[in-house]
């Protein structure tokens, strides 16, 4: 269709332009202005935080690490208004969520006793067959005292709820006054029933006999050591510490000498291991109770350090043991809480995962240590997520890993790991077998930069916490 004819005069034609003109004039005089500026790009998205985030979300509503699924599927929902709490309510509406906590709650199975009796080796606690025994405790301190106070049954419950989970040992006080009230002789009464219920849900015992001396001053520290003595000779899952935290302000000061806990050690059978006593603090290296009549060592790791320079010290364990060629213990680390408090709880389930994996690489023993532990409870809310990581660790190494790794620290001439960049990641420590080698990584803040030897190639590489990085390697013919 044509407005303009061809007959039609020009003057008209020019007409009919000018009238065009003015109407398209007028329209913008009325909603046409200058194109509006270009929108500037959006702020760069938080993934750092978002991670941390969706990270911890998945660990404490699913019990695992998440997947590159899962991060997409968070990510998503933060980017439309999500948060942590509306994310953790989409999570709990999930079938793995119920499937979770139906494992958490459900009844424990049937556990076997335990196998007999343990004997210090070089470097380990065994079996009398020379299988080496996994050192994997908690914190069970008022265990004893629930027997003296008549809860029988809660103990049972509480160490079947343990073994289930593959706690191989328990630690508990004999003797207490701060932390709750056992005298040294409702200890001694409620001893063989503990011992026991533990031995029937195939747990071991870390008897500590002398906690909190200073608040019994009348008590004969010999005599009461031999009334011990024959009550763990009878039980062949029990261990024995004979002091808490050698030097501290609530124990007798006789307990300070090693040559005086030598001569109470030869008052026990000299096949039930023992262990002099915990060193702790700042005296958390010292050999003083490494040597002697002691058959394994236990320590108090220092907890004054900023968190991943404290997590490191356990490899003052691993030079430790392989010093005085006996099992070391990491026997009251830092402990889970529900909220940090500077020496002395970390609410964060990445250390408690790191903890679990490093006793692996260094091939020493690790006790959880936890708040409700100190009265013998089982782990709930941040502390449970804290033993599920811990239980997590131990788990990312394989079985058998101890019997046939050397720990490598980076940088060392035959380490799988040549090096790193440590103004970005603390430590790397790696357990060499081999043909494979695991290394862990903690305090990571940015690209590692991990260099391996030629002979070594990286093939698996994870993250179970922003912080702590897992890798696989394997030997190559050069």
């Amino acid at each position: 269709m044509s407005f303009i004819r061809e007959d039609d005069d020009p003057r008209n034609i020019l007409l009919i332009v000018v009238a065009i003109v003015l109407l398209v004039a007028g329209l913008c005089s009325w909603g046409c202005g200058p194109l509006p500026p270009p929108a500037s790009p959006p702020p760069p998205e938080p993934i750092a935080a978002w991670t941390a985030t969706c990270t911890a979300l998945w660990q404490e509503e699913l019990g695992r690490a998440i997947d590159l699924g899962g991060l997409d599927g968070c990510f998503n929902q933060i980017r439309v208004g999500g948060t942590a709490e509306t994310i953790r309510a989409w999570l709990r509406e999930q079938p793995e969520w119920k499937t979770h906590q139906e494992e958490l709650t459900k009844p424990p199975p049937p556990v076997a006793r335990t196998r007999s009796r343990l004997h210090a080796r070089v470097r380990a606690l065994t079996y009398p067959d020379g299988e080496r025994f996994a050192w994997r405790g908690v914190s069970f301190f008022r265990g004893i005292e629930l027997i003296a106070a008549g809860r029988e049954d809660e103990a049972h419950a509480r160490l079947a709820w343990f073994a289930a989970r593959g706690v191989t040992i328990v630690r508990v006080l004999a003797m207490a006054r701060h932390l709750f009230t056992l005298t040294p002789a409702d200890g001694l009464a409620a001893l063989p029933q503990f011992l026991a219920l533990a031995d029937a849900e195939g747990l071991y015992v870390e008897v500590v006999i002398f906690a909190d001396t200073k608040e019994y001053p009348t008590l004969d520290l010999y005599e009461h050591v031999k009334a011990v003595a024959p009550i763990l000779a009878a039980h062949t899952n029990a261990v024995v510490e004979i002091v808490n935290e050698v030097g501290h302000p609530t124990q007798d000061a006789r307990l300070t000498d090693p040559a005086e806990l030598m001569s109470l050690r030869r008052l026990l059978a000299v096949d039930v291991p023992v262990a002099l006593g915990s060193t702790h603090g700042s005296d958390d290296e010292s050999t003083r109770l490494a040597g002697g009549d002691g058959d394994y060592v236990t320590v108090h790791l220092d907890r004054s350090r900023d968190r991943w320079n404290r997590e490191r010290r356990v490899r003052e364990l691993e030079a430790l043991s392989a010093a005085t060629g006996k099992f070391v213990v990491s026997d009251e680390p830092i402990g889970a809480g529900e909220v940090d408090s500077a020496g002395r709880r970390d609410a964060e389930p990445a250390v408690f995962w790191a903890q679990g994996a490093l006793a692996r690489v260094f091939g020493v023993g690790t006790t959880f240590h936890f708040e409700g532990g100190l009265q013998g409870e089982i782990p709930t809310g941040r502390q449970l997520v804290c033993f599920e990581a811990w239980r997590a660790g131990l788990d990312a190494l394989p079985g058998d890993l101890e019997q046939r790794a050397r720990f490598k620290n980076a940088g060392w001439a035959d380490s799988p790991v040549k090096s790193a960049d440590f103004t970005r990641l603390v430590r790397a420590y790696t357990a060499d077998a081999g043909t494979e080698a695991y290394t862990i990584l903690i305090g990571v803040s940015g690209d590692p930069n991990l260099t391996f030897r030629s002979d070594w190639e990286p093939v698996d590489w994870r993250r179970p916490f922003p912080a702590v990085w897992w890798v696989r390697s394997e030997w190559r013919i050069p």
